[in-house]
């Protein structure tokens, strides 16, 4: 894992702003030893974390430990409760032994928003997109590479993100091929334990069809609503949170090769609003297309 200190790295590997190139599950990120012991106390009180789109790299978010499957939801289908359909919001409460505050699950005030709100993305998504795994990453057939400096494995895309985002932009930690988290990217500075915009490109390995049914879970472990977006490809699906936590998108897009998917997300927190998490979903889209297209 690599720690923030590592932002400069890229900044001396950088040609001058052009683009270098060597699940959906969103894993939690766990940044740095007191984020470690934050976890060891919630599973041990019980607690399940979740894939989430809302998802912080520094942030673990709860779920339901029986989340349910459901179908999925099609681009021009109406709104759909899913199995585990959201109610009314309870209040926030606080894990007893962590002492950390627990999200109100989400709404069906707030699933029915985001759905709008993915739908309203999905139109602005690139067609025909194709991504490809590098071949280099088959001789890790699934396991977790390691790495001397892990930024060596991420497409550099700090200065395309500025450019597309404004103000500026650095690889946070993470590599690849790792899925789904990957690698992040977020705006300078970056705060560990407060920032929560950021941008990540992951991949996994395996059936590509059992990667696409993976679903993530928003706050209280409510199922994801999730868009059906075949203009982009064959099985992609677009799918997200916008909850306690803030919104938060996902684009799961299978390999080329056949091999593994790609996620790719974007999650703002709530400093930020929709449309400027939907701009940086469509701008680490254009990163990954340039480093993987």
């Amino acid at each position: 894992m690599t720690s923030p200190e590592n932002d400069q790295v890229e900044e001396a590997m950088s040609d001058g702003g052009a683009d270098s190139t060597g699940g959906r599950r969103r894993t939690v990120v766990i940044a740095g030893a007191v984020a470690i012991v934050v976890l060891a106390g919630a599973v041990a009180a019980g607690v399940v974390v979740a894939r989430s789109s809302a998802a912080s790299p520094v942030a673990a978010l709860t779920a339901s430990t029986t989340p349910s499957t459901s179908p999925d939801i099609g681009k021009a289908a109406p709104a759909a409760a899913s199995a585990t359909a959201p109610g009314a919001a309870p209040a926030a409460t606080t894990d007893q032994n962590t002492g950390k505050m627990i999200p109100p699950a989400m709404s069906t005030e707030q699933y029915g928003k985001t759905r709008t709100e993915l739908i309203a993305l999905a139109a602005r998504l690139p067609a025909h997109l194709t991504l490809t795994a590098p071949a280099t990453w088959a001789q890790y057939a699934g396991q977790t590479p390691t790495y001397d400096q892990d930024i060596v494995s991420c497409p550099h895309i700090a200065d395309r993100l500025a450019a597309d985002l404004g103000a500026r932009w650095t690889y946070t930690y993470g590599k690849l091929p790792t899925g789904p988290g990957g690698c992040y990217w977020t705006p300078v500075p970056w705060v560990p334990d407060v920032s929560r915009f950021f941008v990540s490109i992951g991949y996994e390995t395996g059936d590509v069809p059992e990667l696409m049914q993976g679903m993530d879970y928003c706050a209280g472990g409510v199922e994801s609503p999730r868009v059906d977006v075949p203009a982009v490809g064959q099985e992609a699906v677009l799918y997200g949170c916008d909850d306690a936590n803030g919104p938060g998108y996902d684009l799961a897009v299978p390999d080329a090769g056949g091999t593994g998917a790609f996620f790719l997300n974007a999650t703002g927190g709530v400093q930020q609003s929709p449309s400027q998490v939907a701009d940086a979903m469509l701008a680490v889209i254009d990163g990954a297309a340039r480093a993987y297209g």
